[in-house]
């Protein structure tokens, strides 16, 4: 029985270190969310995939890419006549900062990336979130980004989150 309680209380306190950043670890993680409109695009889904490799416990590096699924608006200076279905494509390619090691692992990312309407323009993306790892491999993210470029689309400042 002795046996029995010091295995059960050995994984019990082993299992956090398992699902921590784990220096050359490899994260790949689809996602979905929301993408906030404005006077340009209205208010849409987002669905994507990233892919993270961490080369130590407190920073790692990303690719994302994300599409979202929205109507651009009827505008007069972009010679929009009535609202059309787009596609807007985001790739970007992050630094990310974790602030915690654990089950639950807060951080902060930016980078450089592309955002493509019509044509693709360079951009930017910054943010915060956190992951929660219920195990080694199955973990739960939540975040927030804003996308930024000073030309797409051509007509319009972009900002989005």
């Amino acid at each position: 029985m002795r046996v029995l309680t010091a295995t059960v209380l050995a994984l019990c306190f082993s299992t956090p270190a398992l699902s921590q950043v784990r220096p050359m670890g490899l994260e790949v993680s689809p996602f979905a969310g929301m993408w906030e409109g404005d006077s340009v695009f209205e208010t849409g889904p987002v669905f994507g995939a990233r892919l993270r490799f961490d080369p130590s416990r407190l920073f790692g590096v990303e690719l994302n890419y994300g599409v979202v699924s929205t109507k651009q608006l009827a505008r007069e200076q972009a010679a929009v006549e009535q609202a059309e279905d787009v596609t807007v494509g985001l790739f970007g390619a992050n630094g990310v900062l974790h602030l915690a090691y654990g089950h639950f692992t807060p951080y902060l990312t930016a980078g450089v990336g592309f955002v493509s309407v019509d044509e693709v323009s360079y951009g930017a993306n910054a943010g915060a979130g956190a992951v929660y790892r219920f195990n080694d491999l199955v973990g739960a993210r939540v975040d927030g980004r804003g996308w930024f470029s000073g030309d797409a689309p051509a007509t319009d400042r972009f900002h989005h989150f």
